[in-house]
């Protein structure tokens, strides 16, 4: 019979619980004007811009790469230095074989006094073993010897 005290007793405690929690929970009374302001919130949150607003701070903004850097690559300055004087032929007509930058690969190119690979300088003399060149507008000389190093002369031209 204790059993069965205990067991209609356990079937009360638990009866009386449930009805305990069925009358403190209560649905919340919500007006008309509350859920419009709910629904207008949600709608403020939808559209309102947060990435452009987050966008402008630090820690949030895109990463920014760099545009790859495009290399200029610049002409180097060419002098008379960088023709390369390989032969010359003293018979007439008299000519002087040079190896130039623009034409390195295809061997070397011929010419003749008053000739010229470079602007504005031309052969003023050819000899057994260098040539002499000339600025058009300076007047400047340059002596080219065979396979040897070259120097440059006076700007104005030597009185004999």
């Amino acid at each position: 019979m204790n059993k069965r005290i205990w067991s209609i007793m356990a079937a009360g405690l638990a009866i009386s619980v449930l009805f305990a929690i069925a009358t403190s929970i209560r649905q919340p009374s919500v007006s008309q004007s509350q859920a419009q302001s709910a629904t207008t919130e949600q709608h403020t949150r939808a559209s309102f811009p947060w990435r452009d607003v987050l966008s402008n701070t630090a820690q949030f903004a895109p990463k920014q790469t760099e545009a790859p850097k495009v290399e200029t690559v610049e002409k180097p300055i060419i002098s008379l230095s960088d023709g390369r004087l390989v032969a010359i032929v003293v018979d007439n007509p008299k000519s002087a074989q040079l190896i130039v930058p623009a034409n390195a690969t295809q061997g070397p190119i011929s010419l003749s006094v008053g000739e010229g690979w470079l602007d504005n300088w031309r052969l003023l003399a050819i000899e057994k073993d260098s040539v002499t060149w000339q600025h058009n507008e300076t007047g400047e000389r340059h002596t080219q010897y065979l396979f040897g190093t070259d120097t440059f002369s006076d700007a104005h031209p030597k009185k004999s």
